[in-house]
């Protein structure tokens, strides 16, 4: 069994940068932080709930990440 993901100093920054970009100009760490724990939330309750949808979600960020 894989440990749970934990969320990094360094992808917090990540979401931050991406946050101030495209949501808000005043966006805040914590802010980050909250939109990634709830999006790690939300692909867990579609991975236990819709199990093929989340293969193929899984399929598709590892294709990206390959190409880059």
């Amino acid at each position: 069994m894989t440990k749970p993901y934990e969320i990094s100093d360094e992808d917090t920054e990540a979401a931050l940068r991406y946050m101030k970009l495209h949501v808000s100009k005043n966006a805040t760490k914590e802010d980050a932080r909250k939109m990634m724990e709830d999006f790690g939330s939300d692909i867990h309750k579609i991975a236990l709930s819709e199990p093929e949808r989340f293969l193929e979600l899984k399929k598709k960020i590892d294709k990206r990440d390959k190409s880059q």
